[in-house]
């Protein structure tokens, strides 16, 4: 009974927020360097490219065909990073549970996510301009939804959470985290990350979500129920 009306609830929340542009996030001001969108500035991870006024955007080559917005080597770099700002994680949230449904049985949970690379100490970050760690917090969320998208989820997890030493105030990293951490079946750590992302904003819809995901996977279903219900509001 609780599994129907979770699966229920679940699938409207995630009916809703793919009608909602971004992360549900404040936007701020984005960064000059390389025309890059500010990291908490929503980074919507869409299944598809859409244009500013809802349409769909024409990634065309000169010569009329069809190229991969996502694709480095083949986008101009304003449109390869306007597309991973559109990116959303939650879109493609579906692909990777296939992904992981296949593999599943002969993989083992992960018992400990990748080391850090140690040249981002605390040390390092602290002695960086605002600017510096603006610019690579952004590279490090698109490396992460690269990663996520391409199903590889412990280089996401790394990614996220070397964008998080460089940007701990950015709701839409936590609960990106949040995500590829309940997918990699650590939910308890993945309940603390959407904690902070809910703490940061309370208006992130998507973290609600997340939340109430996790939630269930730790079998708390009715505080689960509770986050699909707010995240439906």
């Amino acid at each position: 009974m609780w599994e129907e009306e979770l699966k229920s609830i679940d699938k409207e929340a995630r009916d809703r927020n793919e009608q909602i542009p971004g992360d549900s996030v404040r936007t701020r001001k984005a960064c000059p360097i390389r025309e890059v969108r500010s990291c908490d500035e929503g980074g919507s991870i869409s299944a598809e490219m859409t244009a500013e006024d809802g349409g769909h955007a024409d990634m065309r080559s000169g010569d009329g065909e069809q190229r991969n917005p996502y694709a480095r080597d083949m986008t101009a770099m304003k449109d390869y990073y306007r597309a991973w700002d559109r990116f959303d994680v939650e879109a493609a949230c579906d692909a990777v549970d296939v992904k992981v449904t296949n593999t599943e049985e002969s993989v083992a949970p992960a018992e400990a996510p990748l080391a850090i690379d140690q040249s981002l100490s605390s040390e390092r970050v602290e002695a960086m301009s605002a600017a510096e760690r603006h610019a690579m917090c952004e590279a490090e969320k698109i490396k992460g939804n690269e990663s996520f998208a391409s199903g590889d989820l412990d280089e996401a997890e790394l990614h996220y959470t070397r964008a998080l030493r460089l940007r701990s105030d950015v709701s839409v990293l936590w609960s990106n985290r949040a995500l590829v951490r309940l997918k990699l079946r650590r939910p308890r750590e993945g309940l603390e990350d959407a904690q902070r992302a809910i703490a940061l904003d309370p208006k992130n819809v998507k973290a609600f979500h997340r939340r109430g995901k996790v939630r269930a996977e730790l079998d708390y279903l009715e505080e689960a129920v509770k986050d699909f219900q707010t995240a439906l509001k």
